[in-house]
């Protein structure tokens, strides 16, 4: 999409965009941190300090369990680049608000503990045993990601 209100327009259910600011090679969101990948690095040429929004489909996001890497019904962990995967570096930390079954999948809304403003939706088997409050770890898919101009919306990656 050519800005954010084109990407969170299209696509149900919509995109997820968070605040990020980014500082010494990570993107932070309110209190965590994700690893910038090189790629983007280069493309953005990002100053420490600057804020950006980072915005991803529910369906690019996944849980991480005890186990590792919930199973997905779709081609999630097979299409990954090994520079931009920066997946393992960055886990975020959510407490789940929202319990939503869709069929075969369910859709949980969450926010990132300590920031009330920041909410972040994703998919989950329908088998999946979760609940209200539960903390979870999920992880980005950063080969889906694009990068927002905070001010303008226009997109800067990819």
């Amino acid at each position: 999409p050519k800005n954010r209100m084109v990407a969170t327009f299209l696509g149900n259910p919509p995109m997820n965009i968070l605040p990020i600011t980014y500082g010494n090679s990570l993107f932070w969101i309110a209190n965590q941190s994700l690893t910038c990948p090189s790629t983007i690095r280069e493309k953005l040429q990002p100053q420490d300090g600057q804020q950006f929004d980072l915005g991803i489909r529910p369906e690019h996001i996944q849980v991480v369990s005890p186990s590792g890497l919930l199973p997905r019904s779709d081609k999630f962990v097979d299409d990954l680049q090994e520079d931009i995967w920066a997946f393992e570096k960055s886990p975020i930390d959510v407490e789940i608000t929202v319990i939503e079954p869709l069929g075969r999948e369910t859709l949980i809304r969450a926010y990132i503990p300590q920031t009330d403003q920041y909410s972040i939706q994703f998919q989950v088997p329908i088998n999946y045993r979760i609940h209200q409050g539960d903390r979870l770890t999920v992880k980005l898919d950063f080969n889906q990601i694009l990068i927002f101009d905070s001010t303008t919306g226009k997109t800067l990656y990819p």
